[in-house]
């Protein structure tokens, strides 16, 4: 039996770019982007007019003008490593821009096909001490993540709602079985 290879990354890119494109005049999507030299890149870096408030929409209403998305596939996990580096992406990008002030303006969004429980415990353990809820639900599948760096939330596409997310999912889960149900039961 042939394995196929589905490009993950490029379907969940479309998908935050239909989601967002009512704001598409404000915001620039740079896929795969460089954070140096060498072979690290942040999976989207989403580039807010810094002039113009963040777009209405709960995935997006925490923008600031520079914000580094890190996406899981489906095979993929959020892990505590994964998070580091994703952090470590994001926080790199004011030395690139040779702008600190960057540092002010960026967010990170973590964007998962499964809950992470290990890195959900992870940070519990270790900054529940700073802040009671680290962990904080905002809406189905949003949770943000109270570190006192920069803004950090984390995004579990299966618990987000079909009916406000339809393009998103659309995009990102067209070959699992799960939304095809789902979407069958709207209609």
């Amino acid at each position: 039996m042939r394995k196929h290879n589905i490009n993950w990354h490029s379907a969940f890119i479309s998908g935050m770019q239909i989601e967002l494109e009512p704001w598409q005049d404000i915001l620039t999507f740079e896929s795969e982007y460089l954070l140096n030299r060498g072979i690290r890149r942040a999976d989207l870096l989403i580039i807010k007019a810094p002039e113009n408030p963040p777009p209405d929409t709960p995935i997006a209403r925490h923008f600031r003008q520079y914000n580094v998305i890190d996406y899981k596939g489906p095979g993929e996990s959020m892990n505590t490593l994964n998070f580091f580096k994703a952090l470590s992406y994001a926080c790199s990008l004011p030395d690139l821009l040779h702008e600190t002030s960057a540092a002010e303006e960026l967010t990170l969004t973590l964007v998962t096909h499964h809950f992470p429980r290990r890195f959900a415990a992870f940070l519990r353990k270790k900054f529940s001490q700073k802040t009671p809820d680290v962990l904080e639900k905002i809406a189905n599948g949003i949770y943000d993540i109270h570190i006192d760096m920069i803004p950090v939330r984390l995004v579990v596409l299966p618990e987000l709602s079909p009916e406000e997310w339809l393009s998103f999912f659309f995009w990102c889960f067209y070959s699992i079985p799960r939304c095809f149900s789902q979407l069958h039961q709207l209609f």
